[in-house]
């Protein structure tokens, strides 16, 4: 059984990529790693926002692309060659392969990938804790605002400029949101 938080976090994510957002490439390899990691959440999760919306909803998108188990076996495969080619290499020059580099390079590819997919789910995490607020002036006028805490911003400016695109198309729609809702009142 699928724990409820990460069928709630699989629908969400499902979501961004139903929306085709700007972070919807993100969003997908984000669902591919959680549809690896646990087995039949595809099925569970359609089920859920089936009960939920009340009706038929359309299943969760496929993956797009070659599943990341056929790039992560061609790259072991690219990386078994390499090795091979340089144990060759040393046993011409009579040395021992070093092992411990190989082991360094896969710990790094792996360590870089996770920071990837990671990023997208830190990016929302900022977005999410912005603030938009709306309010009618004195004067009559609309304003709408959006608040950064301070750490938040401090923090933000850290990341990579993808994921600060992210942060930025989150916010635009949650403005967007608020602007509707402050017009239909």
């Amino acid at each position: 059984m699928i724990p409820e938080n990460v069928l709630d976090k699989y629908i969400k994510v499902w979501n961004l990529v139903e929306r085709n957002a700007p972070e919807s490439p993100a969003a997908r390899a984000i669902m591919q790693g959680m549809e690896q990691k646990y087995a039949g959440i595809r099925e569970q999760a359609h089920a859920l926002r089936t009960a939920m919306s009340g009706g038929p909803s359309a299943p969760p998108p496929e993956p797009e692309g070659r599943p990341w188990e056929e790039v992560y076996a061609d790259q072991q495969q690219r990386k078994r060659w390499d090795a091979q080619q340089q144990q060759n290499q040393q046993q011409k020059q009579q040395q021992t392969p070093d092992w411990r580099n190989a082991a360094a390079n896969a710990f790094e590819w792996a360590a870089s990938y996770a920071h990837q997919a990671f990023g997208a789910l830190e990016a929302q995490h900022l977005a999410e804790r912005v603030k938009v607020e709306g309010r009618n002036n004195a004067s009559g006028s609309l304003s709408i605002i959006a608040r950064f805490d301070p750490n938040v911003a401090n923090y933000a400016s850290l990341l990579s400029p993808p994921q600060k695109e992210m942060i930025a198309a989150m916010i635009a729609r949650k403005l967007q949101e608020e602007i509707v809702f402050q017009l239909s009142r």
